[in-house]
């Protein structure tokens, strides 16, 4: 025989119980908790919304369901927001890295190329030289020199036996292909830069010796 159900006096409060699946019942708890509330109270606010009337209860439910959804939706959208914009700062500061790599890469590689040229440049065996001097009537742009007036007691080196540039360069073991650079080095024409090399002197495209 079924149990005669106790009779309540009006207004006596009771425990009610119902099956929820756990996980669910602890997120409730939580949010409640989170709001200040507890898990009683919201439930039985519920049920006495539901009892004054199912269309003001569905009207308020649908409320609150787009008021969490419009919050819900916006913190996710911040949240997103925040992690795109994380992610560009640290892409960003990636980018920077790699210019500022680079820049020491090519700065690097620069300053290589330029060594590299000017030990290049100076790698030829000068033969260092005191300086002499040199006739001030000298044409740069004919690449002779012009000569003054010979005394009468002057020999004529002309009619001596003279050496060509080439000739010259075997004699005293010069290399003929590095003469221009060399005399560009110091500031002279090839034949000033030969006769401070050999001593022998420049006249009308031969070498001749010195003492004669």
């Amino acid at each position: 025989m079924p149990k005669k159900a106790k009779k309540r006096k009006p207004g006596e409060l009771v425990l009610a119980t119902f099956i929820i699946p756990h996980e669910k019942w602890q997120d409730f708890q939580n949010r409640a908790k989170a709001e200040g509330r507890t898990a009683s109270a919201i439930l039985v606010a519920f049920i006495e919304r539901y009892l004054g009337g199912k269309q003001s209860f569905d009207l308020e439910l649908e409320s609150q369901l787009e008021a969490d959804f419009d919050t819900t939706l916006d913190e996710r959208i911040e949240a997103i927001a925040s992690v795109k914009i994380a992610n560009l700062g640290e892409l960003l500061n990636q980018l920077d890295h790699t210019v500022k790599y680079l820049d020491k890469r090519l700065s690097k590689l620069e300053s290589a190329a330029h060594k590299s040229e000017t030990e290049n440049f100076y790698s030829a065996n000068f033969i260092d030289v005191e300086v002499i001097a040199i006739n001030d009537n000298f044409d740069e742009n004919a690449n002779i020199n012009i000569e003054p007036e010979k005394p009468d007691n002057e020999p004529n080196l002309e009619d001596l036996s003279g050496l060509t540039q080439k000739a010259l360069c075997e004699e005293f073991g010069i290399n003929p292909s590095n003469i221009i650079r060399n005399a560009k080095v110091r500031g002279l024409s090839s034949p000033e830069y030969l006769q401070q090399v050999t001593g022998w002197v420049y006249r009308n495209g031969k070498y001749y010796p010195p003492d004669k």
